[in-house]
C-alpha cells in the first residue's frame, strides 16, 4: 500500500518565496500528513511505507507521530491543534498538510475563496491557509517543536536534576553523557546548576534496613513460648490436596509439630490440636503463642480462644521474618525436605 503526495512538490520548493522547510503546505494530492523534522513528532514511533511522489519517485518513511501547531486566523492566534498519523519522511523537503484526510477522516469542511483555504468544524474555523500567486495553501500557523514542548512541562529551571528525575533517577552521570553525546532529541538545559549530591527519592529506593540482632534468650520452662509460622500455597499442592504446613516450636524444649491441611483456614484447628497434644505430653500450659500476624492467627475465634486459655500473644513485624526466625528456619528446612 501506497501514500501519496500527489500534487505539492515534495523534493524542491515550488515558490522561492516561501520557507518551504518549516510552512506547511496544503496539498489536496497527498494522503496523509508528511514532514521531514524529527524534532517536531511527539508519540514518535518508528513505521516504514513507501511513498508516491508527483514524479512517480518512491521514498519511505521512517516513522509516524503527532504535531501541535498553533493557528493564526484572522491575525489571533488560536489555541493548538493536534495533528496526528503525522508521518516523517526524511526525502522530504516540504511539510505536507493533507487535506482530504482531513475531511474524509476528521470530518473537516474545507473551504476556498480567492485569497483563503479555511478549515472548519460545526461552522467554527478552526485554521486557515494563505493561498499564494503561485496557488500554493500554506498553513497560518507556528508549529511547536518538541524541545520547547518539553521546556514548557515543567515550571522548574531545565537542569541535570530536574532530567535525572524525568529518565527515572537514572544516574547523574549517564544523563551527562546523553547531553553531551546528544543521545536524546530535545533534551536541553537551561541552568547550569549543580545536581544535589543527596537525592533523597534514590536514597529511599536503593535503602536496605539494617541487620537484625539475634537473641540469645531461650525460655526457662516448656511451654512458655511457642514459636508458629504458616506457608503455602505452592506451586503444585500434594498428591492427597494439602497446600499449606504450619510449624509449631516450643522454645524451651524445642519440640516441634509439622501439620498439613488443605485451608488456610485450618489454622485454627491445628493450633487446638497441638496444644492439646503438647499440653498433654508435657504436662504443662501453653503461656505464650509468637506468630507474624498474618490474617489466619488473628480470626475472632483464635483470638478468643487463646483469651479464654490465658496464653499471650506476641507478633512480629509483618513481612519481616528475621523476627520470627525459628519457626521460619524450620519450614525452610521442611521445605528442602519434603521436595
Amino acid at each position: 500500500m501506497h501514500e501519496y503526495a500527489r500534487n505539492a512538490s515534495a523534493l524542491e520548493s515550488d515558490s522561492d518565496s516561501t520557507n518551504t522547510d518549516f510552512d506547511w503546505l496544503a496539498d489536496t494530492g497527498a494522503t496523509i500528513h508528511m514532514t521531514p523534522h524529527r524534532q517536531w513528532l511527539r508519540n514518535y514511533s518508528p513505521l516504514c511505507l513507501p511513498i508516491k511522489l508527483a514524479d512517480h519517485t518512491i521514498v519511505y518513511s521512517a516513522g509516524v507521530g503527532t504535531v501541535v501547531f498553533y493557528p493564526v486566523v484572522n491575525g489571533k492566534e488560536f489555541r493548538s491543534v493536534e495533528l496526528t498519523c503525522v508521518l516523517r519522511v526524511p526525502q522530504l523537503r516540504n511539510n505536507l498538510l493533507a487535506c482530504l484526510y482531513l475531511t474524509k477522516r476528521k470530518g473537516i469542511r474545507l473551504e476556498v475563496d480567492a485569497d483563503t483555504m479555511h478549515f472548519k468544524s460545526h461552522d467554527s474555523t478552526l485554521f486557515q491557509a494563505r493561498v499564494t500567486p503561485q496557488n500554493i495553501g500554506i498553513l497560518n500557523a507556528v508549529t511547536e517543536p518538541l524541545e520547547h514542548a518539553n521546556a514548557t512541562s515543567s515550571t522548574l529551571p531545565m537542569d541535570i536534576s530536574l532530567w535525572h528525575q524525568h529518565f527515572c533517577h537514572h544516574s547523574i552521570p549517564n544523563v551527562q553523557k546523553l547531553i553531551k553525546d546528544d543521545l536524546v532529541i530535545g533534551l536541553i538545559i537551561t541552568s547550569d546548576s549543580k545536581p544535589d549530591l543527596i537525592c533523597e527519592p534514590c536514597l529511599a529506593g536503593k535503602m536496605v534496613s539494617n541487620p537484625f540482632p539475634s537473641s540469645s534468650r531461650i525460655s526457662s520452662s516448656p511451654l512458655e513460648l511457642i514459636h508458629s509460622d504458616l506457608h503455602g500455597p505452592p506451586p503444585v499442592q500434594s498428591s492427597e490436596g494439602y497446600c499449606y504446613r504450619i510449624t509449631f516450636i516450643d522454645d524451651c524444649t524445642k519440640l516441634k509439630a509439622l501439620m498439613f491441611f488443605k485451608c488456610k483456614s485450618d489454622t485454627f484447628d491445628a493450633f487446638k490440636m497441638f496444644k492439646a497434644y503438647a499440653e498433654n505430653q508435657i504436662n504443662a500450659k501453653i503461656k505464650a503463642l509468637q506468630d507474624n500476624k498474618a490474617g489466619e492467627y488473628m480470626s475472632a475465634a483464635f483470638l478468643k480462644f487463646t483469651d479464654d486459655c490465658g496464653i499471650v500473644r506476641r507478633h512480629s513485624t509483618r513481612n519481616r521474618s528475621q523476627q520470627n526466625g525459628v519457626a521460619r528456619r524450620h519450614l525452610f528446612l521442611t521445605s528442602y525436605h519434603y521436595h
